[in-house]
């Protein structure tokens, strides 16, 4: 007697993207809700990767149902895996937190007899000249005690960022 014919699954009849779970009982959203009340914040945009996009159909309650759950589907690339974060992460902030400054200062001499307000090229001299590169940080004072975002409507972000200097790099001129 012959064996039946294999079960042949069209590539059409099959879901390969999945809505996400974003309930905070048992989905994604869950995530954040417990980093929150542990009074923890997102401090850089990369933090994103450490929460699990729970598919719709899934439940999370802990990395180990998220383990589990790519034991199951062990056929998936991790290119795959990380392309939802890639997706997200240039979303999440359209501000940079480091900036290289360039400055170039001079000292200038005006010579006498020339208008104070005008440079006059060829009489007034470049007495010195410094060549600098820093960079700069901004970055979020989480110790100064955020408000909740959610429920001030006052309250700013951006009046809790503070700078600092990385690094001096002096050229010469």
């Amino acid at each position: 007697m012959p064996l039946p014919a294999p079960a042949i699954r069209s590539p059409a009849a099959t879901t390969w993207r999945k809505n996400l779970n974003l309930s905070e009982t048992n989905g994604t959203l869950r995530q954040f809700r417990e980093k929150f009340a542990a009074g923890e914040i997102f401090r850089s945009a990369s933090e994103i990767c450490d929460v699990y996009l729970v598919p719709r159909g899934e439940s999370w309650t802990s990395n180990a149902t998220a383990a589990a759950f790519w034991n199951n589907h062990l056929n998936t690339p991790d290119n795959l895996r990380e392309k939802p974060y890639t997706n997200l992460y240039a979303r999440l902030t359209t501000k940079s937190n480091t900036f290289t400054v360039h400055v170039r200062a001079q000292a200038l001499q005006k010579v006498p007899g020339t208008p104070a307000d005008q440079w006059v090229e060829g009489r007034d001299k470049v007495v010195a000249e410094e060549r600098i590169s820093t960079v700069v940080e901004r970055y979020l004072d989480a110790d100064s005690g955020l408000p909740d975002f959610a429920t001030d409507a006052n309250a700013l972000l951006s009046d809790y960022y503070r700078m600092r200097v990385l690094s001096n790099k002096r050229f010469s001129p």
